[in-house]
């Protein structure tokens, strides 16, 4: 029968995993400040083919139907990329918030590790209260169900321009 401690043990990741974890996480990362950095160029792009229609207009080289007909569209896809920034940034920075506390959980769980056997009864008690999800008591074991790292979305925003 395995002790708490021993399914503490195996509950932490490798050092190889932990090294696989972050190198995904970084990936996920800068995947993500890709698509940001390319959603704010199309933004500025819009903004300057915005400026050109204004001016062509203003000079009389654009009548008002020839300008409606290509400024309209820009504006609705200005304002969609416009709407994606915020939400392409929070993904970022939840991503990293996510990669910095991950560390300290790993940290501290490693630490707990080494430290259980000269641990107090109740010290021991209130982790295991901390960290064990589900106690299931069958007939011949007994299962224990530990808080696991946070994992990445499954489904990530797409590219609002097609990338």
């Amino acid at each position: 029968m395995k002790t708490y401690n021993s399914q503490l043990k195996t509950f932490l990741l490798t050092d190889v995993d932990v090294k696989t974890y972050l190198s995904n996480s970084d990936e996920k990362i800068q995947e993500k400040e890709k698509l940001l950095k390319g959603v704010s160029e199309k933004v500025n792009i819009i903004r300057k083919r915005k400026n050109v229609l204004v001016n062509l207009r203003m000079d009389g080289e654009l009548s008002k139907e020839s300008f409606m007909e290509e400024f309209k569209p820009l504006e609705e896809r200005l304002i969609q990329l416009q709407d994606t920034v915020p939400e392409l940034q929070a993904e970022v920075d939840f991503l990293k918030i996510q990669i910095a506390s991950s560390d300290v959980v790993l940290k501290e769980a490693k630490d707990l590790y080494d430290r259980w056997p000269s641990l107090s009864y109740e010290n021991k008690r209130n982790i295991v209260e901390t960290i064990t999800d589900k106690i299931v008591v069958g007939k011949e074991d007994v299962s224990l169900s530990l808080s696991y790292l946070p994992s990445f979305p499954q489904n990530p925003v797409k590219s609002p321009h097609g990338d």
